[in-house]
């Protein structure tokens, strides 16, 4: 009997503790669908309030649109210089063409992509009051850094190929973190210059070995190969827009660029370990074979030549066309 008693005894706290914890269960799942009703609730007035937020920006945009149409047409007040590049509609315009150049000239010298526009603004705040120019974000600025190189090797692709000689050509190559990295530069003459001009081609570009033979293969292909496609390029998209045949009066014949150039009396500059004086001997022999095959000269003719007459026929120019407007 007293085991019994004993049993319904822990029975009894036993009930009382499992109801215990089931009110508490119970009182948390309500909690929990109460805050949940809530969150609910919550979420929806969220949303609205976004719609609403959404409504008065359009009308903020609309007004300001409107006043700045109105602040136009006023002649006492003058026109900001920079406005934004979405239209009445919430869509981008297109960027002035002429504010590239002094975007890259401003990237080139180094200026910070947050400074340059308030710069071009200074500006034209004081040489052209009544522009209205959109200008890009710093993101969009920092996207140019790539345009800007590949403008860089445009330029200087015109300028070689329209240049009337080139006084010396010289390459430098070495090894940063296992990689063969070649630089270049180059010192030519232009029309009407009596100076020379320094001129880089391509501020570094990767190479696939460090022997004579590749390294001068890299300077071919990489350097005169890669300047002569880019003008091509720019050919090609400037007769697009202005008609075929457009670009002979506009600028020079890509096919003025190449080894061949180098043989126009050029001197060839280099390191002076042995790497680099076989790349230099290869180097001359390349642009004398390309001066022969420019000029239709077989190996046969070549060898019964004398050097005066050697010299007149590679230095000859029949490629030259261009001449820049003065």
């Amino acid at each position: 009997m007293k085991k019994v008693a004993k049993g319904v005894v822990e029975a009894a706290d036993r009930l009382e503790t499992v109801t215990e914890q089931l009110k508490k269960a119970r009182a948390r799942a309500r909690d929990k669908e109460w805050r949940h009703g809530e969150s609910s609730k919550r979420l929806k007035r969220a949303r609205l309030a976004e719609a609403e937020v959404r409504q008065l920006k359009r009308q903020v945009a609309d007004l300001e649109a409107s006043d700045s149409d109105s602040e136009s047409e006023s002649d006492d007040e003058l026109a900001t210089v920079q406005r934004p590049r979405r239209d009445e509609r919430g869509r981008f315009g297109a960027q002035e063409w002429r504010l590239r150049p002094m975007q890259w000239a401003q990237l080139a010298r180094r200026t910070p992509p947050t400074a340059i526009n308030a710069n071009i603004s200074d500006v034209l705040r004081v040489y052209a009051p009544d522009s209205v120019v959109p200008q890009p974000c710093k993101r969009q600025l920092q996207k140019m850094r790539g345009e800007l190189t590949i403008a860089g090797e445009c330029i200087a692709a015109f300028r070689v190929a329209g240049c009337t000689r080139i006084l010396s050509f010289g390459w430098d190559e070495s090894t940063k973190w296992g990689l063969g990295l070649l630089s270049s530069n180059m010192q030519i003459i232009e029309h009407g210059a009596s100076k020379a001009v320094d001129l880089v081609p391509r501020g570094a570009t990767l190479t696939a070995g460090g022997t004579a033979k590749q390294i001068s293969k890299e300077i071919e292909e990489k350097i005169f190969m890669h300047l002569r496609k880019l003008l091509v390029g720019w050919r090609r998209c400037h007769e697009a827009r202005f008609g075929e045949g457009s670009w002979a009066a506009a600028g020079p014949d890509p096919e003025c660029i190449g080894m061949h150039r180098l043989s126009e009396r050029a001197m060839l500059q280099s390191d002076t370990c042995n790497a680099a004086r076989a790349t230099k001997a290869l180097v001359a022999e390349m642009a004398e074979a390309a001066s022969r095959d420019k000029h239709g000269i077989s190996d046969s003719d070549w060898q019964a030549m004398d050097a005066t007459a050697r010299a007149a026929k590679s230095q000859a120019r029949p490629c030259l066309s261009f001449a820049p407007p003065p």
